[in-house]
Parts: structure tokens; C-alpha cells; sequence
């Protein structure tokens, strides 16, 4: 848990869902500044920008420079209210949070009465609106919805649609750490509550934009509330098949009494079964409905991607040398900024990482890095220099023998973390840290364990990456793990390219995951070594294209290896020759015999056989000669590569 002994027990956090509200957002803000300055309590308000498209975000952003009291969570994309509440609960350190729609519907100036019964010993209060300003059949669906949760939750509320109410730390923090991937937090909070109170609230109409909730959506809502709360709906279906069963039996035995005495049924029977068999078929398409929702909503837990991904945040003053307008201590949780923590990073995933730590303001006791290789493409940032440039201690010993272990212990580290960094830690090191020593994979463990995992997943021909982080134990990448991020892998994407795409998802990985490390709380569930794969450091023979190979098998090498990686390459007439891009030309048949050119294409690419398909060459290179286009560097001419 976080150290609430530690964080003033006056911080109040209002956290506000913001999508497409430019036409409320100045007038909400005028209303809500003196609220939260005559509370008599410290305050943050968290905006979380929900993907808006309308200018939502530049506004946000000028409040946040306007006032320190403001920060804005910016998400990739819209990804819905209830998850941008979950992101504002994981950027927010408040001992109460306050959650409150962006379209002035309930008024900010309830929010003293919330706090009122929060401190009177109420862990979540929710505001009631008793004369709701909303057309007839918005009322109906909410009180038909609230009357459904009520029941499931078994916590009743008049009203658990409304968004302004407040919660107490400890229930914000046990809602975070389910990590539920169709969550709704009002009910979820109130299932871990053991004092819940609900107050009358005022109600107005929305003062400017359109309501984002329609009859869908509620239904939608109330579908996951069901499923994710209840298994009543699998049981019901069940005792509907009994007696169904036991209906059907007296039915038969009555049709068959009819034979006896008094014949074959006339026409009107024939039709009356008809029927019955309708009813029954629609029953049966309802019962696989709604198993599908629950079989749904286990894919989308175990897929275990992110809820929400968060682009920036906004308005977070520490380390870029701005002085706020007022104390910026309490917008980070305090045990984040008293657990030291050591690092082992290299390459730009230990650059955004480290980064990712500073601006969440932990401290960094010393950073152990590697001297760049004489002779190596270097197109990522340093790590050392982000270092020195903030007087973090910067290392880079050739190996942690026992003398650095010592001088390890001597830093009394919290956490470690090791990032990109490319030598296993002795175990000596992983047990300095109380805490933990966790490392960032650039892979979905536990497949690709091991080295360059996003080389051998593009040269497989995989479709779907990621990162995790994991607990870092003697052998490598075995640790549990704590989360993981997932990402789509192109058919356009080269180890580069999808190299750049996880280092924000390990970044954002970091964001949301240290603080609940720092708290004891951080998900942890141990790996399947035996269903996962291994891979070693990358051989140069590994970058040998074998002409018999199916097309895909060599375009997908050419990837893996492409800049700014050695290269994928073959031998012709005794010299190397270097395939820097290519493409699937087909994938099906021989074209002629593997390695043979077989045409030129699109002007300027050659057409090669492979074992099965053809590639198309289109830049290519001699050992010692300069890259340039295929039909420059191999020729239009009808000749065999050779392999030596």
C-alpha cells in the first residue's frame, strides 16, 4: 500500500474524464477554482483527456501551466470513462479522491459536502441526483441500471450513475490493483467497501456539447456490470434448462397419450409446436450470447494488454527547472520519492525508462551503463548523459565482481531495475533490494526469453510483440511477472521500426507499475517456462540468407536484420552481398531455380526464386561497395547467385 502515515492527510485529489468538453471546460474551471481554494484542504485536480479531438487537450494544458494545482494525464486515445478514471486514480496521491464529470451536469460546489461525509468515517460516498435534468428515457435506463447493480453489487444506491462522488485512498488504491479490463468503478468500489453513504446532490442540464452516454452505451455498461459481477445470469440459464427438460418430457408423454386414444394431431397442434420450437431455438441463441459475453470477457483478461495507454503527462513541474506557483511535493506518492532505486540501463528503452523514474520524481542512487562498442552504429540516446546532466552517479564497470557489490549495498537501493542492459546481475545484487530487482523485456514473456528478442520475433515471422516487466532472478528473464504490454507487428515493420514502438509501452509500463512497486501492491503471477521459447545472442552466420527458403522466410530475415542491424546477406561469385530491403514478390510455386534472378521490376528491383515464391530485391549492397538500388548493384541480366 502506499504510506499513508507518511502523505499529509489534508491532500485532496479531484480527478476529472475529459472527452470532447471544449465548450465546458472554461466555465468549469472558473467554478471549480474556488472551490478548491477555500476547501481549507491541499488540493491536485487531475484531468485525464480521454483521446479528445475538439481542443479539449490545449486547454487542459493551458490550465496546467496556468496553475501547479493542475495536472492533465493525456491517453492515446479514447479509450472510455471508466478507464480514464483509472488512469486518473494511478496519477493521483490525494488520502480522498473526488471524481466529477467534465459537463457541469453536477455542480463542483458539492464537493465540500463529499469530503463532509468522507471524513465522517465513510469510505465512498456517491452524490444522488434526485431531480435528474435528463429526458424521460435517460431516467427509465438508469433507474432500470441502478436497480440491476444494486442487486448484483449487493451495496443498494439510488443512484450509481452519477460521477460525483469520493472515495478514501485505500479503496482507490484495491480498485487499481484489480486491473480489470471492463471495470466499472463506481460498483467496484462499493464491493470493497465497508461503509458506503450516498447524498442528494443538484442536477442541472449539460451546459454546452453532446452526452456521450446513449441507450447503447447503458446497455453495454449494464452487460459488463452483469458478467463482471455475477455468475446469475449462467445459473438462471441453467435452471431454465431443467425445467425446460422436465416440460419437454411432459409434453411428450402427453403427445403420445393423444396418439394412443385419440389419434394424429390436427393441423392447429402441428403449428402450436412450431412455435415451441421458435421459443426454444431463440432460448438456446440467448444462452450462447450470453456465454460468449463471459468466454469474452476471459479472452480480454488474458490477452493482458493495457487498458489504457498514456501518451504525456502534462503540468508535472519536476526536473525541467520551472518553478511552480506552489509546492508541487504532494502530486507524486511519497513512498515513490523515498525508495531509492539503482539502475542498469542502456539503449534507448533504459533511456525512456530512467526518464520515465525522474519524472515520476524517484530517486536515483546510481546508474551502471556500458561504454559504447568501437564501431557501432550508435542511433540511441545515452544513458549517461541523461545521467550526469541530473547528478545521478554514472558506473559502467566491465563486470559487478565483489567489490561492486559491496559498493551496491553501501547505496541501500529500495528497487532495482535493469533496462536494456546486457549482462545478467549476480544474484547478490537482485537480494539488495527490500523491494525487489525487476528488468524490462523487450518481448511477451516467457517467449523470446533471452537476447535480441525483437530481431528473432520479426526474423519468425511473429504478428503480435510487446514488453514485460518481471522480477529478476539467476536466471534469465524466468522472474515472475508484474505486467505486460502488447503491440501489432506489421508486415512493414522491421526490428527498428518495431523496437520504437515498444520503448513508449515499456515507458508507460514504468509510469504506472513503480508506484505500486513502491507500495507493495504491484500484480506478480509466475511464468510457464516450459510453454515459452529461448533464444541466444544473435550470430553472424544468423544473417545468412538461404535462397531454398520459402519467400516469406527471407523477407522476414531481411527485416530482422535490416539498418541499423548488420544486415541480412549472401555470397555471388565469391563476394558478400548485403539485402538491406526486400519484399514478398509471391508466395506460391518456383519461379525458376532458387537464387535465380527472373526479372526486373517496378524499374529499378530485381525479381529472385526462392524455394518457394520470389523475393524482390530492392536495395542491395557489396561487402566494400556503396548501397543502392538492386538493379544497380546486381544487374537485369538472367544469372544464378551462387552460395560459397
Amino acid at each position: 500500500m502506499f504510506n499513508a502515515a507518511a502523505r499529509p492527510s489534508a491532500l485532496v485529489s479531484i480527478v476529472i474524464p475529459v472527452y470532447n468538453e471544449s465548450a465546458n471546460l472554461e466555465a468549469l474551471w472558473a467554478r471549480l477554482e474556488p472551490v478548491i481554494t477555500g476547501l481549507g484542504h491541499e488540493c491536485e485536480v487531475v484531468f485525464v483527456d480521454d483521446g479528445s479531438s475538439d481542443g479539449s487537450l490545449e486547454m487542459l494544458r493551458g490550465m496546467a501551466a496556468r496553475d501547479a494545482r493542475v495536472r492533465v494525464v493525456e491517453l492515446a486515445r479514447n479509450f472510455g470513462q471508466h478507464s480514464a478514471l483509472l488512469a486518473g486514480f494511478r496519477n493521483c496521491a490525494g488520502e480522498i479522491v473526488v471524481t466529477l464529470d467534465a459537463d457541469l451536469q453536477n455542480p463542483p460546489e458539492e464537493i465540500p459536502r463529499l469530503i463532509e461525509a468522507i471524513e465522517a468515517g465513510n469510505d465512498v460516498v456517491g452524490g444522488w441526483r434526485e431531480e435528474r435534468q435528463d429526458r424521460p428515457y435517460r431516467r427509465f435506463a438508469s433507474r432500470l441500471h441502478n436497480r440491476i447493480t444494486s442487486a448484483i453489487v449487493g451495496v443498494p444506491m439510488h443512484d450509481y450513475g452519477c460521477m460525483l462522488r469520493a472515495y478514501r485512498r485505500h479503496i482507490v488504491e484495491t480498485v487499481v490493483a484489480c486491473d480489470e479490463k471492463a471495470a466499472f468503478v463506481p460498483a467496484l468500489a462499493n464491493s470493497f467497501a465497508k461503509r458506503v453513504a450516498e447524498i442528494p446532490v443538484a442536477h442541472a442540464e449539460r451546459a454546452g456539447g453532446e452526452s456521450k452516454y446513449n441507450l447503447f452505451r447503458l446497455a453495454h455498461l449494464s452487460l459488463n456490470l452483469i458478467t463482471g459481477f455475477s455468475n446469475f445470469p449462467i445459473r438462471a440459464l441453467s435452471l431454465t434448462g431443467l425445467g425446460i427438460s422436465f416440460l419437454a418430457g411432459v409434453l411428450a408423454s402427453a403427445l403420445i397419450a393423444h396418439r394412443l386414444f385419440y389419434g394424429p394431431q390436427q393441423e392447429g397442434a402441428l403449428w402450436s409446436l412450431f412455435a415451441l420450437l421458435f421459443f426454444f431455438v431463440g432460448l438456446i441463441f440467448l444462452a450462447l450470447g450470453l456465454i460468449g459475453e463471459y468466454i469474452g470477457r476471459i479472452y480480454l483478461e488474458v490477452r493482458r494488454r493495457p487498458t489504457y495507454i498514456v501518451r504525456a503527462v502534462h503540468g508535472d513541474h519536476s526536473g525541467d527547472g520551472a518553478q511552480p506557483k506552489t509546492e508541487r511535493r504532494n502530486s507524486i506518492p511519497v513512498g515513490v520519492r523515498s525508495a531509492p532505486c539503482v539502475l542498469f540501463a542502456y539503449h534507448e528503452m533504459g533511456a525512456a525508462c530512467m526518464e520515465e523514474l525522474i519524472r515520476l520524481g524517484a530517486p536515483i542512487a546510481a546508474l551502471f551503463t556500458h561504454e559504447d562498442a568501437p564501431g557501432e552504429e550508435i542511433w540511441w540516446r545515452s544513458c549517461a548523459e541523461i545521467a550526469r546532466a541530473r547528478g545521478i552517479p554514472v558506473y559502467t564497470p566491465e563486470r559487478i565482481d565483489e567489490e561492486w557489490i559491496g559498493r551496491i549495498a553501501a547505496m541501500r537501493p529500495a528497487v532495482i531495475y535493469s533496462f536494456y542492459y546486457r549482462n545478467l546481475l549476480p544474484e547478490a545484487v537482485i537480494r539488495l533490494a527490500p523491494l525487489g530487482a525487476y528488468n524490462l523485456h523487450g518481448s511477451l514473456l516467457p517467449n523470446y526469453r533471452g537476447r535480441a528478442p525483437v530481431n528473432w520475433m520479426i526474423a519468425n515471422g511473429e504478428r503480435e510483440g510487446g514488453v514485460t516487466l518481471h522480477h529478476m532472478v539467476a536466471r534469465a528473464d524466468a522472474g515472475d511477472i508484474v505486467a505486460q504490454s502488447a503491440v501489432a507487428i506489421g508486415d512493414d515493420d522491421d526490428a527498428l521500426t518495431l523496437y520504437r514502438k515498444i520503448v513508449p509501452l515499456g515507458a508507460a509500463l514504468m509510469r504506472e507499475y513503480h508506484p505500486l512497486i513502491v507500495a507493495g501492491v504491484a500484480p506478480r503471477r509466475a511464468q510457464d517456462l516450459s510453454s515459452g521459447s529461448y533464444f541466444g545472442r544473435r550470430r553472424p552466420d544468423d544473417g545468412r540468407i538461404d535462397w531454398n527458403w520459402p519467400a516469406r522466410r527471407i523477407c522476414n530475415l531481411v527485416r530482422a536484420v535490416t539498418h541499423p542491424y548488420p544486415g541480412a546477406f549472401c555470397h555471388v561469385g565469391g563476394r558478400k552481398l548485403y539485402v538491406w530491403r526486400a519484399r514478398i514478390g509471391t508466395e506460391e510455386g518456383r519461379r525458376g531455380t532458387p537464387g535465380t534472378i527472373v526479372g526486373v521490376v517496378e524499374g529499378d528491383a530485381v525479381e529472385i526464386a526462392a524455394g518457394v515464391g520470389s523475393v524482390i530485391v530492392m536495395r542491395a549492397q557489396f561487402e566494400g561497395g556503396a548501397e543502392a538500388a538492386a538493379v544497380v548493384v546486381l544487374g537485369a541480366g538472367e544469372r544464378e547467385i551462387r552460395f560459397e
